[in-house]
């Protein structure tokens, strides 16, 4: 049974159609048809086309004008649209927005949604890069943003730096420096700007009490310092987490132990000459799980030779003794395996799970000077792009083919529109998976020896 299109908008225009090679293939009067999932064009004298809106990998209206990048390499121009350019810039860019929202991995309770206001985006070097109307929506772990004229934008709360309310405006800057102001709320402002920080109190209060449940002896202030350091799966440093309590730390190591990582953890620790293991534990991942999950990053590098590489290693959490907890012994595979409701979290072909490697420069920078704090910088990197997949890891290692697939259609769109992916996925330098301790072991080496 096809899937019911919603037509959002019908109007008059003029279309052109150039392929990969800039050769033009059509230009012609028509009219549009935007929908929820797709566009129609009834071209005057040529069959109809239709074009997805999971394939539109860009929208820039400019000019009177709405170029169209396609995912194929094809490009077109609406124009000619009259009184309605504005709205069918609006209506266009917001299924696309709409859908983007789904694609690109936010699936997390929702708190509160289409709050309106107008939107300021600045990037980490201060510049405007968007301004207009938008609605926004409060989710568990973030906010984000659906502008009528840009990208979705969406902003976890892990990666905030700072939250600033003042009159008739409220900030919200991000660790890297980038910047959205929120504007012209009306009498909704204290209501609205209430939902954002509230969802973000509530995030820090959760980590804290579940940090808790890990370390009962560390006090609650220690506890609420470890939750603004961790939120929500970011990593950190072991000696920032030992600053602040080494009991805390001693437990994430304790975990790792009775998780079944304990012979990776360790030997991947003592071969690495790096001063840093970096934790990240995350509750809930991916929003509809409900199983907890741990992860640390090892890195190695010689100062001495060219490149790096970083190790991750993740797994799932044991449930609380009265469920099932889907953790294989030792013995049998070294690693937690994720249970039934948790099987997202392995890889997609293979029972098992593997260990993840990352270069630490690409080939422009490998000759760079490797010291604590710029791998640090490369750790936080890698963080961000997890962090804004949800930690699904397909989008990392999913070849072009695969990614044309219709199945991977949704990460395709992820790959397109997340930078800090695209980055993660030219870091990536391979995976090993846990067929046995000294066969997982001896690949790992590898690796290792190759990269570093």
């Amino acid at each position: 049974m096809n899937e019911e299109i919603i037509t959002l908008i019908k109007t008059d225009g003029f279309f052109e159609m150039v392929d990969e090679k800039e050769v033009k293939t059509l230009g012609d009067n028509c009219i549009f048809l935007v929908g929820d999932k797709e566009i129609k064009i009834l071209i005057k004298n040529s069959k109809p086309l239709v074009l997805k809106l999971s394939e539109i990998d860009e929208i820039i209206p400019k000019d009177y004008k709405v170029y169209i990048k396609l995912r194929d390499g094809r490009k077109a121009v609406a124009s000619k649209l009259g009184y309605e350019y504005e709205n069918f810039i609006r209506i266009f860019i917001g299924a696309r927005n709409v859908l983007m929202q789904e694609y690109l991995l936010m699936e997390e309770k929702l708190i509160k949604k289409d709050m309106k206001a107008q939107y300021q985006y600045f990037d980490y070097s201060g510049n405007l890069v968007s301004e207009g109307l938008c609605s926004f929506s409060v989710f568990e772990t973030g906010l984000v943003i659906l502008p009528d004229n840009y990208n979705v934008l969406r902003l976890p709360f892990s990666l905030v730096d700072k939250m600033i309310k003042a009159p008739y405006k409220f900030t919200v800057t991000l660790e890297t420096g980038e910047k959205i102001d929120l504007l012209k709320m009306g009498y909704d402002y204290d209501g609205y700007t209430k939902s954002i920080v509230d969802a973000y109190d509530s995030l820090v209060l959760k980590t804290a009490e579940f940090f808790k449940s890990i370390s009962a002896g560390t006090t609650s202030q220690k506890l609420n310092s470890l939750a603004l350091l961790m939120l929500d799966g970011k990593p950190a440093a072991e000696t920032e987490i030992g600053k602040i309590d080494l009991t805390f730390l001693k437990s994430l190591e304790q975990m790792i132990e009775e998780g079944g990582a304990g012979k990776e953890y360790n030997y991947l620790k003592n071969k690495s000459s790096a001063k840093e293991v970096y934790y990240g534990i995350k509750q809930g991942l991916m929003g509809e799980l409900s199983q907890d999950y741990l992860w640390f990053l090892v890195p190695f590098y010689n100062n001495d030779k060219p490149g790096g590489a970083i190790a991750m290693e993740a797994f799932a959490l044991p449930k609380t003794p009265e469920e099932p907890s889907g953790v294989l012994s030792p013995e049998n595979s070294g690693i937690a395996v994720a249970s039934e409701e948790t099987e997202n979290l392995k890889d997609e072909d293979t029972s098992g799970k593997a260990t993840y490697f990352f270069k630490i420069f690409d080939e422009e920078k490998i000759s760079m000077k490797k010291d604590e704090y710029l791998i640090s910088k490369i750790i936080k990197d890698i963080s961000r792009a997890l962090i804004k997949i949800n930690f699904r890891r397909e989008p990392i290692y999913l070849s072009e083919e695969a990614l044309l697939k219709k199945s991977d259609e949704k990460y395709s769109f992820a790959i397109k529109n997340i930078s800090e992916l695209k980055e993660l996925r030219q870091r990536f330098a391979g995976r090993v998976f846990h067929s046995g301790f000294d066969k997982w072991a001896k690949n790992a080496d590898e690796i290792i020896l190759l990269e570093v």
